[in-house]
């Protein structure tokens, strides 16, 4: 998966920056006409004598971004009819990793589970995202619940430089989860990975299911009401969720287990 992932990065010919700005960089990106507050110095004379109004050279930043991958690692991920939710999120965080690696960005990464601790160093090593991505496939979520207040206080204790924060997790009743200190000293993007029968889960009848949290088995009746109830409940919780980080200025994105999440993925990082 790695090798895989790691070709499609390189080969992906949108790029993969995170983000872009229009500053006073090294490279150059096109002429506008000259606004008042612009600095003499970047006029292009030649091209204002053509024309005969002034216009300016406009450069691209060459910023370093710091970027922070949180990995939301609980028991609900242990589900997939498809692929196993925590597999898939370990492929999207490979993506992300390489796409930092290769932009020589400053990379780093905290695992939220039951308690929250740093997976990843800062780093721009290849081999470094290989054990990173191994430690998210491999980790024990079964019997953990994602400590959702534990995650927003670490953050913000341990990263003090202004950094690119992406979570990543199935975000279930993640009403404990407060963005709003962090986004106010940084940029905040949530990617919710789902499998599509959580949210359009069909009638099954009486069935035997594993709570991975508690690890107990129990008979449940799935018949139309109980999907509907569940399915209801679900897109209640993803409102109040999703109104509360539009407020915030936290950028999301829902991707599903059976997408190719790459295209989506950068087209929506570089954004």
């Amino acid at each position: 998966m790695l090798l895989r992932v790691h070709k499609d990065v390189l080969s992906y010919k949108a790029g993969a920056k995170f983000t872009k700005k229009r500053a006073q960089g090294n490279d150059f990106l096109g002429l506008r006409e000259y606004m008042s507050g612009d600095e003499i110095r970047f006029i292009d004379w030649i091209v204002s004598a053509k024309l005969s109004k002034p216009y300016v050279k406009i450069f691209q930043e060459e910023k370093e971004l710091n970027i922070i991958l949180a990995p939301l690692l609980g028991a609900s991920m242990n589900f997939g009819l498809q692929r196993v939710k925590q597999d898939y999120l370990s492929e999207v965080c490979a993506y992300l990793s390489f796409a930092a690696v290769q932009q020589q960005s400053s990379l780093s990464s905290y695992i939220g589970s039951d308690t929250t601790f740093q997976a990843l160093g800062k780093s721009k090593k290849l081999e470094d995202v290989h054990v990173f991505v191994e430690k998210i496939a491999s980790y024990d979520s079964f019997a953990k619940a994602v400590n959702y207040q534990d995650l927003s206080k670490q953050l913000y204790k341990q990263i003090n430089q202004k950094s690119l924060i992406i979570i990543l997790g199935d975000f279930f009743q993640a009403q404990e989860l407060h963005l709003q200190v962090l986004a106010n000293k940084h940029e905040i993007v949530c990617i919710v990975i789902r499998d599509r029968f959580e949210e359009k889960a069909i009638p099954l009848g009486l069935v035997n299911i594993i709570d991975p949290l508690t690890q107990k088995m129990s008979k449940v009746n799935l018949d139309k009401k109980a999907v509907y109830n569940l399915t209801k409940k679900l897109e209640k919780e993803d409102e109040l969720l999703f109104e509360k980080w539009k407020k915030l200025g936290v950028r999301f994105v829902k991707i599903y287990t059976d997408e190719l999440a790459l295209h989506k993925l950068m087209a929506f990082m570089s954004e």
